[in-house]
């Protein structure tokens, strides 16, 4: 997974930055990736930075889901994917590519368990469907979900670190696709890690 570059960008700069790239694409064009149609970086670098803030400030949780798929869809399989991701967000998530092979999801206002749901509904969709060539095999996608408790202070890329590291145990770990970390309030055991197993994916989905 390419790793994302943490260019917060302040509401004018991002202004700026449409007018100045899109010449005559509409700001939705500019802000949104072309292939899927999902939020791009750039949008997701601002977002990140004011939803931050805004939890910090108003003290209300804020998650992420961080998705990698280890072979690159083909373009019906990117399609099925930001269906899936679109289906499984609110009007208040923030659904994100990365690049050709990952993707996060960023849910304001949301605690670690509703991010876990989200995240296995999520995983358990795209389990099933094929994305390049043939349906996924086991560990070949994998999810990180971060999330900071409310009133946690908090840096503008540290929700990403925290899923980037979710990721990486998850990737590591054939049997647990979806891996989460959390920042707790101080003197509440700062990050830890919950585990969610392949096996119990379909009763955490109610199926």
């Amino acid at each position: 997974m390419q790793h994302f570059r943490h260019s917060w960008l302040p509401r004018q700069e991002l202004m700026e930055l449409a007018s100045i790239e899109s010449g005559h694409l509409s700001l939705i064009d500019t802000l949104t990736h072309s292939d899927s149609g999902l939020y791009n970086q750039d949008f997701l670098s601002y977002k990140l930075y004011e939803e931050t803030r805004r939890a910090t400030r108003f003290g209300e949780s804020l998650s992420c889901i961080l998705l990698a798929i280890e072979e690159s869809p083909l373009r019906e399989g990117l399609t099925r994917v930001a269906r899936v991701l679109r289906n499984e967000s609110r009007d208040t998530d923030f659904p994100c590519q990365l690049d050709d092979r990952s993707f996060l999801v960023l849910m304001p206002s949301t605690p670690l368990g509703g991010a876990e749901s989200a995240a296995a509904r999520v995983f358990a969709q795209l389990d099933q469907l094929p994305l390049a060539d043939r349906v996924a095999g086991p560990g070949e996608i994998a999810i990180g979900v971060a999330s900071a408790e409310p009133g946690i202070l908090m840096r503008g890329g540290e929700l990403y670190d925290l899923a980037c590291e979710a990721l990486a145990l998850a990737q590591g770990a054939e049997d647990f696709p979806i891996v989460s970390r959390s920042k707790q309030a101080a003197g509440v055991g700062g990050s830890a890690r919950r585990v969610v197993e392949r096996d119990t994916l379909n009763a955490r989905i109610g199926t």
